[in-house]
């Protein structure tokens, strides 16, 4: 008997729920009204994209933090002989790298 009535509720419920999705699609917003939403929407949307973009911008500030504190911790164990080559190592490879970007931007 329990099945049966909670059968009969859920069936007015989604009765219910159907005859509220149809009163809704009747209704219509005036003109104005539907601007506002919309410029609403665009400045949520503008705030969400800027929001990630600080989020990831901050991440790679901190990430690249990490990198530079563990490269300091381990030039600091090496020999003058060793310091140095590293750092060559590391110039190539920031040339290396803006000889990256050139190119992308000479491309476009």
């Amino acid at each position: 008997m329990a099945t049966r009535d909670t059968f009969e509720q859920s069936h007015e419920f989604t009765k219910d729920v159907l005859r509220l999705i149809d009163h809704i699609g009747n209704f219509r917003v005036n003109r104005g009204l539907r601007e506002e939403v919309q410029e609403k929407r665009a400045k949520a949307l503008v705030q969400a994209m800027k929001e990630k973009r600080e989020e990831k911008q901050e991440e790679i500030a901190k990430k690249k933090a990490e990198k530079q504190k563990e490269r300091e911790s381990k030039m600091t164990n090496l020999t003058p002989e060793q310091q140095r080559k590293m750092e060559e190592k590391e110039h190539k490879r920031e040339i290396k790298r803006q000889n990256k970007k050139l190119i992308k931007i000479a491309k476009k």
